[in-house]
């Protein structure tokens, strides 16, 4: 008995929406009443549901809202109180098709006497079937599904894109899409800040009396955005930046051609004159062997000739040279006397390849007279010393 039981329990219940269906496709589910009046007052229950949960809510955005006011975000107290609207809109109409339901299953006797739709009667069928899809309300699909069974598929679909226009205009706004007008948005801020108290005065908007009651509210510019919101360091902002052109930006070929300042200039040229009073250049370029040249005397050179090419004449020792100190130095001007004595070969042109210095300036010493031939020392002995 039990499994006879449960296996017809589960036929019925499984496959009775499938027969339904198949029922419906080929014209053979009928209009019933007995669906009719229970779906109408499970939907008229759901609408109260909907309706207390709805006020609730929007008893919260009013105090986001307020709090909003007071922060002075009134850009996004502007977007919340839309959407607290649109809540407003949809509890106003779902209490009017729960008003409908409650009619229709008053009067589901006169819909069950006649074939057609009683005229006085249309306004609320055609609200009902126009609304099926545009609320949160199942039940609300069922019933319009009986009217379809009880007036044909035509009069179902003109219903449902209102072609008789005779849906509840009050319903077609509230269920709509489109954004309330700012004038009603500015009428609740200001609503909202009487009401808890916020010393909140509406900005300008930018919009005229016509637009302000017909357009929507603008987009935000973010005038209510505080500057440097997470660092407080508005005073940072308080100067004017300088107004102008930026400047474009320097090009390879604009960062060669600059040149240094005049004062580095002359900077530049004192230090080069100094080093060249304290340490003469030995360069044979002519310039340089004019100026080493002043002052000397044909004799002078001729003896100093003499004495380089006669192979039985003594080199000079160091002792007998005066060196200069150099700038800066705590050394004396001259080499102590122990210092050895220097063999000079006969010939200039083999010297040493110890010495750097003998390898790069042998002709000086040959060529300049006796001033280069002082110069060379001196440059050659502080190079030992270092």
């Amino acid at each position: 008995f039990f499994c006879n039981f449960f296996f017809f329990f589960f036929f019925f219940f499984f496959f009775g929406n499938l027969l339904r269906r198949m029922l419906r496709t080929l014209g053979l589910e009928r209009y019933s009443s007995t669906k009719l009046k229970p779906h109408l007052k499970m939907a008229e229950q759901r609408f109260g549901i909907l309706i207390s949960k709805k006020t609730n809510l929007i008893k919260q955005q009013k105090r986001e809202i307020s709090e909003l006011l007071k922060l002075g975000k009134e850009e996004k107290a502007r977007i919340r109180v839309e959407a607290l609207i649109r809540s407003d809109f949809t509890i106003e109409a779902y209490e009017l098709l729960a008003l409908l339901c409650e009619l229709v299953h008053e009067r589901i006797s006169l819909i069950n006497s006649e074939k057609q739709c009683p005229s006085d009667m249309k306004e609320a069928i055609c609200t009902l079937i126009w609304s099926s899809n545009r609320c949160e309300v199942p039940e609300l699909k069922e019933v319009a599904k009986q009217f379809e069974l009880k007036y044909g598929p035509e009069f179902f679909e003109m219903a449902k894109n209102d072609q008789y226009e005779c849906v509840n205009s009050r319903v077609v706004h509230k269920l709509g899409i489109s954004p309330p007008s700012a004038l009603i948005v500015i009428k609740y801020l200001v609503a909202i800040a009487d009401e808890y108290n916020v010393d909140w005065t509406p900005a300008d908007t930018g919009l005229d009396d016509v637009s302000l009651a017909n357009q929507a509210m603008p987009g935000p510019s973010g005038f209510s955005v505080n500057i440097a919101p997470g660092s407080n360091l508005q005073s940072a902002y308080d100067t004017p930046m300088p107004q102008g052109p930026v400047p474009a930006p320097l090009q390879i070929a604009q960062i060669i051609d600059i040149q240094p300042p005049q004062e580095e200039q002359q900077q530049d040229n004192e230090l080069q004159q100094q080093r060249e009073q304290l340490f003469p250049s030995s360069n044979n370029s002519d310039t340089h062997q004019n100026k080493n040249n002043i002052g000397t005397s044909k004799q002078h050179q001729e003896q100093q000739q003499q004495q380089r090419n006669s192979p039985s004449s003594d080199p000079p020792t160091v002792e007998d040279i005066h060196i200069p100190a150099a700038p800066g130095s705590t050394l004396p001007s001259t080499i102590e006397k122990t210092t050895p004595t220097v063999p000079r070969p006969q010939n200039l042109s083999t010297t040493s390849q110890d010495d750097d210095d003998d390898e790069k300036q042998p002709q000086s010493i040959t060529n300049n007279g006796g001033n280069s031939d002082y110069d060379s020392l001196a440059k050659r002995f502080e190079s030992l010393k270092k």
